[in-house]
């Protein structure tokens, strides 16, 4: 009798220590399902993701070069925190808020981006700017073009260090290398540097072996 129960626990406690079984979900994104079949990821008979250990564990997704147009869906990755958007060619406009908002770091070179609407909200309030972060990130990686932006990368950077928020922030050179983000500026026509200059002197900070002057544009 007591060999019949001590094996009727054995066969209970195996079957417990079965794998668990993950809920399958539906990827309404047709152009993410396609990147993610080619990237392996496993789909059931009816077109669903598999949320398997693959699944389960990205926290990374690689969609540079994929031209991915839609955005939408990355959620169905329940710990996908970062994305790599580079060389997609977009632009001149992105919208953060076509991101979910679990994801807290992107990467856009190799773009041809201008203007990042979604990340601050910028108000004058008794002739004072008031700025609003409304995408919270923990790294931001920019094309070479998001040095003309003013409006949202200025304001987000300035209101990131003043409150001592740790943002991983770089933007590529003329010659594609990613250097951190500064507020520093080239004026590469000599007149006009010096047209500037005589303005605003405070803007042009001097610097030991500068071979070229900058100007400082600051987010008041």
């Amino acid at each position: 009798m007591l060999t019949v129960v001590a094996t009727s626990l054995c066969f209970t406690v195996c079957d417990n220590d079965d794998p668990v079984k993950f809920q399958d979900v539906e990827v309404k994104n047709t152009e993410l399902k396609a990147i993610l079949v080619k990237q392996g990821y496993t789909f059931n008979e009816a077109g669903q993701l598999v949320l398997d250990d693959k699944a389960q564990n990205t926290t990374t997704l690689d969609l540079s070069e994929t031209k991915i147009s839609d955005l939408s869906g990355l959620d169905v990755l329940p710990n996908l925190t970062e994305v790599d958007l580079s060389d997609n060619n977009y632009g001149p406009v992105f919208d953060f808020s076509s991101l979910p908002c679990q994801i807290t770091a992107v990467d856009l070179t190799g773009n041809k981006i201008f203007d990042f609407e979604g990340l601050v909200d910028t108000k004058v309030e008794n002739d004072e700017v008031k700025t609003t972060i409304l995408r919270s990130l923990t790294k931001l990686y920019l094309p070479e073009s998001a040095k003309y932006n003013v409006e949202d990368l200025m304001p987000f950077y300035t209101e990131n260090k003043a409150n001592g928020t740790q943002v991983d922030m770089q933007m590529q050179d003329a010659g594609g290398n990613l250097q951190t983000y500064t507020t520093l500026r080239e004026v590469p026509d000599p007149y006009f540097r010096t047209y500037l200059k005589t303005l605003f002197p405070s803007l042009f900070p001097e610097r030991r072996y500068m071979s070229r002057p900058e100007i400082s544009l600051q987010w008041k």
